[in-house]
């Protein structure tokens, strides 16, 4: 399944369905182990390694127990010896402990490999323009990435999500799998909140920034080429058919960076959504918003990898590049 929620097991505290469709609405506060339980608790283990012949492996399988819903025993990830997995309900028991705030959204993804966590923070009015603040946690439970903490804001105006820059709120945190996994996750969350609340009129000082200052056509164009570059070059460092491919690749990148800059230029000048607001009409906050609203919104084959890159991967990396370019500009 496209949006490759687990069982259906995805809680929003909105009064509309989420755009899968699937999971509960919830209209009254609820902690992240009371929605857990209700939307059907599942556990996880370590399993030992062994060979066909019966000699053991350095490595463990995490296997995501039988459910109570009747949902098959299954391994979700392989991960070395030292791997200690954290599980989902106590990731939603240490959420709970030290948010200690009613969740907005929680969900399992992946035959149960992932959950994740979200409580909103204080919102920031930009010149008529709420921006909402959100706690976001991910834990990936079968090996192959940490746990991350992050805060990210959200523009009400048309839901998409915003990335304001590494050094402000897109603080990210990250818990390796191990024998101090637990205590770390508590005292990054901990240090997550403290400081988006301190910064909460930083960034607000920031989008103002952006929404007073007027972009050109041509200084749009010069933001967006530093959001979206121009590929390099690969070197000539490898035998012929190498290079055929290497190139083949450049090519192919190419043409998607120049899709991607056309469409958000498109977008900022009047098809982005809420572009026809003062805050946001031929401002760098309008521009910063193109960007956005195209990197989370542009096809993908996974909407739910599409998702993560948005906030933790790639796409993410593209709307800071484009912020720390508006942001250089407007304070000149």
């Amino acid at each position: 399944m496209a949006h490759e929620i687990f069982g259906e097991r995805f809680f929003g505290k909105q009064r509309q369905p989420a755009w899968h469709g699937l999971g509960k609405v919830m209209d009254v506060p609820v902690t992240a182990i009371q929605a857990f339980e209700d939307m059907g608790a599942y556990n996880i283990h370590a399993e030992k390694l062994y060979r066909a012949n019966g000699l053991p492996v350095q490595g463990q399988a995490i296997v995501r127990e039988v459910t109570a819903k009747g949902e098959a025993e299954a391994v979700i990830g392989i991960v070395g010896p030292d791997f200690m997995p954290i599980g989902p309900r106590v990731t939603c028991e240490v959420y709970d402990k030290t948010v200690a705030k009613p969740v907005e959204t929680i969900g399992c993804l992946r035959d149960g490999e992932t959950i994740f966590v979200s409580t909103k923070l204080p919102s920031i009015d930009v010149k008529g323009d709420e921006v909402a603040m959100y706690l976001l946690l991910v834990n990936p439970m079968g090996g192959g990435a940490s746990v991350q903490i992050r805060t990210t804001p959200q523009r009400v105006v048309c839901q998409n999500t915003l990335v304001v820059a590494q050094s402000m709120s897109t603080q990210c945190y990250k818990v390796r799998h191990d024998i101090n996994a637990l205590g770390n996750m508590a005292e990054w969350l901990t240090s997550v909140m403290t400081v988006a609340e301190n910064q909460t009129a930083m960034i607000k000082e920031a989008l103002e920034i952006l929404a007073d200052c007027q972009v050109s056509q041509e200084t749009a164009k010069a933001v967006i080429l530093d959001a979206y570059p121009e590929p390099r070059t690969p070197r000539n460092t490898a035998p012929k058919e190498v290079m055929v491919k290497r190139l083949e690749h450049r090519e192919y990148l190419a043409e998607h960076k120049a899709v991607a800059r056309e469409n958000v230029l498109a977008l900022f000048n009047g098809l982005g959504t809420g572009m026809d607001r003062p805050e946001a009409k031929g401002t760098g906050y309008g521009l910063f918003n193109a960007v956005c609203e195209y990197e989370d919104c542009a096809w993908s084959k996974n909407p739910i990898t599409a998702l993560e890159s948005s906030v933790f991967g790639a796409r993410a990396d593209v709307k800071v590049a484009a912020f720390d370019s508006l942001i250089a500009i407007a304070r000149k």
